[in-house]
């Protein structure tokens, strides 16, 4: 993995796949084994994606991988972004044969750059730097059906398995409110799958904003203004596939649909 040639492969086989709503087979080349390694691999990727940068996508690392991978998340970057109204509907990409999931979580919009410095961003600093929470939703995707599977390399590699956000309703008064007030209940196909708080992201959502100040600073990138950053699944993850509904209802913050429809190559 220290080749650069290697790095580069791996970066085109998952950029192109996307590309192209192609399924691979398998990982193209060997799965990175530490964070560095993967987020060079991100970065290749990066580099050859086509659109402009969103925000990004922070997710936990599972414990069965963190004597590996010794952190207790990780991040990957977002493009796609389609904001909808309370009780409106989203249209969103799943790749045949490969991986396509629904997460319920809250996701912020920074309102000022927070770029790399040697000293961490503490919470209450990235708190004052936040403009807004929103409720949303993360569609997790991936050209390879077993991405989460091989680890967090994996998952880094291919854009953190990211496919897209769905911007909801802003919280109004988010600052004064119990995270746990902050309420998700998910169905798929009109069937009940999950639900959850706020409360339930390790540390609140600002502690995931806080972790990924942080990584990108290690990573020699600022998070934006305008960024919005995706801070983690509340009712827990739901694959879904083409032609398939999921609901999020988020109480007295709102609701929407999320119709999932087959990838088409683009253009």
């Amino acid at each position: 993995m220290s080749e650069p040639s290697a790095v580069t492969a791996i970066a085109l086989a998952f950029a192109n796949a996307r590309a192209e709503a192609r399924a691979l087979s398998g990982f193209p080349g060997t799965v990175p084994e530490s964070f560095e390694a993967a987020y060079a691999v991100q970065k290749a990727a990066m580099g050859v994606h086509p659109a402009n940068l969103r925000g990004w996508k922070v997710a936990m690392v599972r414990p069965d991988w963190r004597a590996a991978f010794p952190e207790e998340r990780l991040i990957g970057p977002v493009y796609h972004v389609i904001d909808v109204p309370d009780g409106g509907t989203a249209t969103m990409p799943s790749i045949t044969g490969g991986y396509t999931a629904a997460e319920a979580e809250f996701v912020a919009v920074m309102a000022q750059d927070l770029p790399p410095r040697e000293k961490p961003y503490e919470v209450a600093e990235v708190a004052a730097a936040i403009s807004a929470i929103h409720v949303g939703a993360e569609i997790a995707g991936s050209p390879l059906v077993n991405l989460n599977d091989l680890g967090p390399g994996s998952i880094i590699s291919d854009f953190g398995c990211n496919a897209g956000v769905v911007l909801g309703p802003e919280v109004v008064g988010w600052q004064s409110r119990p995270w746990e007030s902050l309420t998700a209940k998910s169905t798929v196909n009109g069937a009940a799958v999950g639900e959850g708080t706020a409360a339930g992201v390790p540390g609140t959502p600002l502690a995931a904003v806080a972790f990924l100040a942080n990584r990108l600073s290690r990573l020699g990138i600022t998070l934006r203004a305008g960024d919005l950053v995706s801070t983690g699944m509340v009712t827990g993850i739901h694959k879904v596939a083409a032609g398939d509904r999921a609901v999020i209802d988020f109480g007295d913050c709102g609701q929407f649909t999320i119709d999932f429809a087959t990838a088409k190559p683009v253009d």
